[in-house]
């Protein structure tokens, strides 16, 4: 399988790792599969990482589908970053700006064309809660377009997937690649706090709507009452869109909890859907989210090993796929799949090159 060793200032945007980048204590950076854009391989620079391993020869042809571009992306993460930052608590004034912030990022992916049948790939990251924040309100965007919701509780929304994760600048919690119940009783207690203090620092807000202040306090309750600040069972409707886009993004990027593949998160969402999240809410959401996303090796059950080329509309478990080799490891040549039209094979698990 074409795999080789690249000097990180050799990388290029699009290199697809081919191995884990890992720090020296072990804590997972990146993951086999990753796309490279600009702004990782800044990253990798930064965190003193030297060569990677990238795929090479089978992934000619990648056709990826992101929901915003990654220089949209990038552009509203560092205008977010340096908004929150400025922020001390009670002193709300600049925040005001993320309203116009939410708006543009709403307009954008609802301009977007064919919107409604694409399925979007969908990729596993490094902590940074305020990039989180963005793919919160895309991920809750694109479900309230799908279940017609109004461009008024999208706004509610927006504003608040921005805002809802403002209360960890105040606890003092390491919260990057740890699970709750791997947190001390007070370390736990302090995390809890964070929609609540988040919400107490804005409630009396008249920007802010009642929508999106619920959003903000409600965003880690559950279904079973699980969930925190409040425990509560039952919780605005707008709000229940954010729980599963919450969830399923920390999963990806490791915030309270270890880093996920995507598949392992859509599996997570899939088995908590009605004991911990809004089921209409879950199905829509796996509706648009592509379970192996373009550039993933993947095994069938022939045994073969494949690689994702792009995503089949409203089929996000049945990509289309150049194969890589055959199942004694034979390479395979100029041979692509449509799996959508071979009901015979089906993924039977994620393959790391090596």
């Amino acid at each position: 399988m074409g795999v080789r060793e690249c000097s990180v200032d050799k990388l290029k945007e699009n290199d697809v790792l081919a191995t884990d980048v890992e720090l020296s204590d072990y804590t997972l950076l990146l993951s086999a599969g990753t796309r490279l854009k600009r702004n990782l391989i800044e990253m990798l620079v930064s965190r003193g990482i030297t060569s990677v391993k990238i795929q090479e020869g089978e992934t000619a042809g990648l056709q990826e589908q992101a929901i915003l571009k990654i220089e949209v992306q990038q552009k509203f993460t560092n205008q977010i970053r340096d908004i929150i930052e400025k922020h001390t608590y009670s002193h709300n004034a600049e925040l005001k700006e993320l309203v116009d912030q939410a708006d543009e990022l709403i307009s954008g992916i609802m301009s977007e064309e064919d919107v409604m049948e694409r399925v979007y790939d969908i990729r596993e990251r490094t902590t940074d809660v305020y990039e989180h924040s963005v793919n919160v309100l895309s991920l809750s965007t694109l479900i309230g377009i799908r279940m017609g919701l109004t461009r008024e509780q999208m706004h509610d929304i927006g504003v608040g997937a921005l805002l809802h994760d403002l209360g960890l600048r105040y606890v003092g919690v390491e919260y990057q690649e740890r699970y709750l119940d791997d947190m001390t009783a007070l370390e736990k207690d302090e995390y809890k706090k964070h929609p609540l203090v988040a919400y107490q620092a804005l409630k009396d807000e008249t920007w802010l709507s009642e929508g999106s202040k619920q959003v903000i306090l409600r965003h880690h309750e559950r279904c079973d009452g699980s969930g925190f600040p409040s425990a509560a069972r039952e919780v605005p409707f707008e709000c229940s869109i954010v729980q599963v886009c919450d969830a399923f993004d920390e999963l990806l990027c490791g915030i309270c909890c270890r880093h996920e593949k995507i598949y392992e998160a859509i599996d997570y969402m899939k088995v908590n859907s009605v004991r911990k999240f809004d089921p209409r809410v879950v199905d829509v959401f796996l509706q648009f989210t592509a379970v192996y996303p373009v550039g993933t090796y993947v095994r069938l059950n022939t045994g073969e090993v494949a690689v994702v080329l792009h995503q089949n509309p409203g089929k996000p478990d049945r990509p289309i796929i150049r194969m890589v080799t055959d199942s004694s490891g034979k390479t395979i040549t100029d041979e692509v799949r449509d799996m959508s039209k071979i009901r015979t094979i089906y993924i039977d698990d994620v393959e790391i090159p090596v």
